[in-house]
């Protein structure tokens, strides 16, 4: 199974929309019971300022201006953590303007076919109608993407040599999600949550699959 070669993963949500960066200070999620308050004072490479609130805990890293908001996790054991940390902060917050949502992967995979990524990315995408022009050339990323006419959105697959593990190939999947034009006009947040809540576990099962079916191609 892909799992088994899985050596570094990194989660994180993306919201694209209006927000006021002081709010979102460690304090205020101690008091709405979103952080425990010892972890409220032991945050990590604080920042609060008019434009950029940031902050890192054990299991979390948040960074907020006006106009975004990622939240990010480095460990499957506390994917779930990160999306009650998201989804409690906006059932709170359900009149802040959001108009995107990105659920994206970041995935380096060890290498064991014993191939190099230019011999890995030639059985993903031959080089034939290259040869003449570029007979030494290498692809540097791969990227492929498909349209979510559902959510007006779309997935996208890059990969790309792993600049984590020695020949490991590298694989981010981005899952963006976003209101329609009829409900733009709308105020709050409640559209983007419910997607976030309804396609979570889809997108982190689906991500699995997608780079399973890539590998055993």
């Amino acid at each position: 199974m892909i799992k088994d070669l899985i050596e570094h993963h990194f989660a994180s949500i993306v919201l694209i929309g209006d927000f006021n960066p002081k709010i979102f200070q460690p304090n205020w999620f101690v008091q709405n019971d979103l952080i425990r308050e010892q972890e409220g004072n032991d945050v990590k490479d604080l920042v609060i300022h008019n434009e950029v609130v940031s902050f890192n805990l054990d299991w979390l890293s948040i960074q907020v201006t006006r106009e975004k908001i990622v939240v990010l996790s480095d460990h499957d054991a506390y994917f779930q953590l990160l999306y009650d940390f998201v989804v409690g902060t906006f059932k709170l917050l359900k009149h802040t303007p959001i108009r995107m949502l990105g659920i994206n992967h970041h995935i380096h995979i060890r290498n064991t076919k014993n191939t190099n990524w230019n011999e890995f990315s030639s059985t993903i995408a031959p080089k034939k109608i290259w040869e003449k022009a570029f007979p030494k050339g290498e692809y540097e990323t791969i990227v492929i993407k498909e349209d979510i006419e559902k959510y007006n959105g779309f997935i996208k697959m890059t990969m790309q040599p792993s600049s984590r593990i020695d020949k490991g190939i590298f694989f981010e999947v981005n899952n963006h999600f976003q209101v329609k034009e009829d409900d733009k006009k709308k105020i709050g947040c409640i559209e983007i949550i419910t997607i976030l809540e309804n396609e979570w576990d889809n997108v982190n099962r689906n991500t699995l699959q997608l780079i399973e079916t890539v590998w055993n191609h």
